[in-house]
């Protein structure tokens, strides 16, 4: 299976891991590869990519002050751009991924609490209908909802048995406004109370 081929051997993390830390033109195409087709683990690697990107950003800034004091070798150089150039890269994926990530956990959330109707998403979200749309076609097309159609006929998306990954757990979260705890999961929502945006990731 496609699944389990990225997903073991040189696509395993510990592998990835050491590839991105000593070769992290291997590392990062086996890390693109993996996420390709594991998106539980794209849930949540955004953060990740974003930390190791800076650190790559740090070995770059850390021989270039190296070589203001000692000199600069043509090793000094390459080094100093492969490193800018992975933290460049990483830090843009990461980006990426957090978006992604973000926007994927708050539709299934909503999913996972059976509302399929796209203008009751729309409603949910705050959102306009065709913007939840191509957003939901995105999820489908990328690999986040599983065996899932947009029914343009009725406006529901259609969600077949194993569609939906199960939804993030719940958590307390105080409102920024009025101060009270709401539990939330996903990319939360409303406050019960005022009314006001909480739980955003």
């Amino acid at each position: 299976m496609k699944e389990n081929r990225y997903t073991g051997g040189w696509y395993a993390w510990p592998a990835i891991v050491l590839t991105l830390c000593f070769f992290w033109p291997v590392g990062l195409y086996l890390l693109i590869k993996r996420l390709s087709v594991d998106k539980k683990s794209a849930l949540g690697v955004g953060k990740a990519a974003g930390i190791i990107g800076g650190a790559f950003y740090l070995t770059a800034i850390v021989g270039i002050l190296a070589g203001l004091t000692d000199g600069f070798s043509f090793e000094d150089w390459a080094m100093i751009l492969l490193s800018a150039a992975g933290g460049f890269v990483l830090c843009r994926a990461g980006k990426k991924l957090k978006k992604e990530a973000a926007l994927a956990k708050q539709y299934l959330a909503i999913l996972n609490g059976n509302v399929r109707r796209m203008d009751s998403i729309a409603s949910i979200t705050g959102k306009p209908y065709d913007t939840v749309k191509a957003d939901l076609q995105e999820l489908i097309s990328r690999g986040y909802l599983e065996n899932a159609y947009i029914n343009e006929s009725t406006g529901e998306i259609v969600l077949l048995s194993g569609s939906v990954p199960p939804a993030p757990a719940a958590r307390v979260v105080t409102c920024p406004c009025c101060g009270a705890n709401n539990t939330v999961s996903g990319a939360g929502g409303r406050c019960e109370y005022c009314g006001s945006p909480i739980g955003g990731l």
